[in-house]
């Protein structure tokens, strides 16, 4: 009955709008083994990110007033296991990458090739309120089946957003975004649906 009132009003149903986040946090779902225990979450930061690491210890917090400066909240783990790492926002944050690949998710061992296997260790991500996609957001994410974004999501220049995704099967674009940047979803090779809202007007090349 909901959905069909939803309908009635809207003309329409995003499957991914009735997975919203209940408390605006973003969620990262992350399957550490034991020689992957240490890791950074990177983006830009305009206002404040509360980082809840899922084991128990005291959180981190990150706090700017450049969304496009990167900065690095660390953290080492005790044991391997599956957790979920949540990010309260207040005001915006970017997730972005450099050198190819995303910056979501990050080791700390100096080693860029090694580091950058950590964006492979993650298997859902749920975006809750504040967040804002740009270049290479969550590209390499190699292990991620579906991504949940929130209406109120946005993008800036996001080309290769989820590029190399190999496990991804759907996605569910908000309607906040207008376009689709270049190369968005190229090399996801398992992808089989993607909804896409009337409020897009421009799909970039390769997408």
């Amino acid at each position: 009955s909901d959905a069909t009132a939803y309908v009635a009003s809207h003309g329409g149903l995003a499957i991914c709008q009735k997975y919203n986040t209940s408390d605006g946090k973003t969620r990262i779902y992350v399957s550490l083994p034991d020689n992957r225990l240490s890791l950074s979450v990177r983006f830009g930061v305009n206002g404040t990110a509360v980082i809840d690491w899922g084991d128990g210890t005291s959180d981190s917090t990150l706090s700017g007033m450049n969304i496009s400066t990167m900065q690095s909240a660390n953290h080492t783990y005790a044991r391997a296991g599956n957790y979920v790492i949540k990010i309260a926002v207040t005001g915006t944050i970017r997730v972005f990458g450099q050198n190819g690949s995303s910056r979501l998710l990050f080791g700390t061992s100096g080693n860029q090739a090694v580091d950058m296997i950590y964006v492979t260790l993650i298997q859902k991500i749920e975006f809750g309120s504040g967040v804002e996609l740009g270049t290479y957001a969550i590209a390499y994410c190699r292990s991620i089946e579906s991504v949940m974004m929130p209406d109120s999501m946005t993008a800036s220049s996001a080309d290769h957003m989820m590029a190399n995704c190999n496990s991804l099967k759907s996605i569910t674009i908000p309607s906040g975004m207008t376009s689709i940047y270049d190369d968005a979803f190229s090399g996801c090779s398992s992808l089989e649906s993607v909804l896409i809202p009337n409020t897009v007007t421009s799909i970039g090349m390769y997408a």
